[in-house]
C-alpha cells in the first residue's frame, strides 16, 4: 500500500495510527517505531543527506536516529557536557571544586547557556566568549 493510501486511512480509521514502541530484537539492536509529521519526514530526509556527506556512504533511517541522539545528547545533556564533567583535574591552588550537584542545578537554571553578572549583579545569558 503507497503513502499516500496509508495516509487516507488513517484519516478515515484512526485506529490504524502507529503505536509507539521500542522492542528489542536482538542483544545489541532494538526495533524503533514511531509516528512522524511530513515536516519531520524532510528533516529525517535532509539528514540523511547530510550524514551520507560525512560519511562517505548512504545512510539509513537507524544511522539518522543514532547519529541524532548522539549529537543531541552532546548538546543538550548536562551529563555529557564538557562544563560538567572536569575530569581529574585538580582546581589551582586556593580554589575549591564546586559540587556535582551545585553544577547540575546551575546548569538546568542556564539552560546550558553562559552567564555573567554585571556591575549591579544582575544575571544576563549570552554566548560564552
Amino acid at each position: 500500500m503507497g503513502g499516500a493510501v496509508k495516509r487516507q486511512v488513517a484519516i478515515v480509521n484512526p485506529k490504524s495510527r502507529i503505536k509507539e514502541k521500542l522492542k528489542p530484537v536482538a542483544l545489541d539492536l532494538s526495533e524503533l517505531k514511531v509516528g512522524v509529521n511530513r515536516e519531520t519526514e524532510k528533516d529525517l530526509d535532509a539528514l540523511k543527506d547530510i550524514l551520507y556527506q560525512k560519511l562517505g556512504r548512504a545512510a539509513s533511517l537507524s544511522d539518522v536516529v543514532a547519529w541524532m541522539a548522539k549529537e543531541c545528547r552532546k548538546k543538550f545533556d548536562f551529563t555529557q557536557s564538557k562544563i560538567i564533567s572536569s575530569g581529574n583535574r585538580q582546581p589551582k591552588p586556593g580554589r575549591h571544586s564546586i559540587p556535582i550537584s551545585v553544577r547540575k542545578i546551575v546548569y538546568r537554571r542556564d539552560q546550558g547557556q553562559c552567564t555573567h553578572r554585571d556591575d549591579d549583579r544582575h544575571l544576563h545569558k549570552g554566548p560564552c566568549q
